[in-house]
């Protein structure tokens, strides 16, 4: 029997320009802002572009980030806060739309969008099976891959599970608060966010370990993987990203 090929990997952080990751605490002293990118993508092949959930970056800007980055480099990049938190994913075929900027400037280098929900949003079967549907529509046919990030418990089901088994988005694996999500749907990819509890923590040794382990059984499966770490005081994000990424070496 063949065996199956190994799936890819993506390693890197939510964000890319913090205030403390400069004056060589990251970046070298005296490195442009302008320049910190193509430094970071000496190091890290993706990251997590946190800034469209807010507002989306200008096309510009986008293209830029495209064409300064290698080959391989590829973003994630969250859907707007908008669609998330204030409409809940009711009635955002326009906003969704809108968004499409992402993937016009990025192109092919836009892997994957993350559709992070709020605390305050319970389980809405009916609601999310509506939203899944509207991404194959023209409205979100820009999108590669969809992650959901869950963070109300009541999600967490088997239903929601096989909903979003069935329009191939994946569940986002993450760690925040009450809603730690550990286990994976059944999907193509698998896409894993640390936060280091509320942005701040470093993660263990043990703790990198277990998502290397992770990290290494989907590869086998041939899955593609993405990683970021959100931990982004002191330079944590770096330093877990670089753990995991060594640990997985040795395997």
């Amino acid at each position: 029997m063949k065996k199956a090929a190994l799936g890819k990997l993506w390693v890197g952080t939510s964000g890319y320009r913090y205030a403390h990751w400069a004056h060589g605490a990251f970046y070298p002293q005296g490195l442009k802002p302008a320049d910190e990118l193509s430094f970071y993508a000496r190091h890290f092949d993706t990251f997590e572009i946190n800034l469209s959930f807010y507002r989306l970056p200008k096309l510009e800007n986008l293209q830029r980030w495209a064409k300064i980055t290698p080959k391989r480099f590829v973003f994630a990049a969250k859907l707007n806060r908008t669609i998330t938190h204030y409409r809940k994913l009711k009635d955002c075929a326009g906003t969704l739309a809108r968004n499409r900027t992402l993937g016009e400037g990025l192109g092919k280098k836009l892997a994957v969008i993350l559709a992070q929900l709020p605390p305050n949003f319970p389980a809405d079967l009916s609601r999310l099976k509506d939203f899944l549907a509207l991404l194959r529509s023209d409205a979100g046919s820009w999108i590669p891959r969809l992650a959901v990030e869950f963070r109300h418990p009541s999600w967490l089901s088997d239903d929601c599970y096989k909903i979003l088994t069935d329009f191939g988005a994946a569940i986002c694996l993450a760690d925040w608060g009450a809603c730690e999500v550990r286990r994976p749907n059944d999907c193509d990819f698998v896409y894993i966010r640390r936060h280091g509890g509320h942005n701040a923590g470093c993660y263990t040794e043990e703790q990198i370990r277990d998502d290397a382990d992770l990290v290494h059984k989907n590869l086998a499966f041939g899955k593609t993987i993405f990683v970021y770490y959100n931990n982004d005081v002191n330079c944590y994000a770096i330093r877990n990203a670089r753990n995991i990424l060594t640990t997985i070496k040795d395997y």
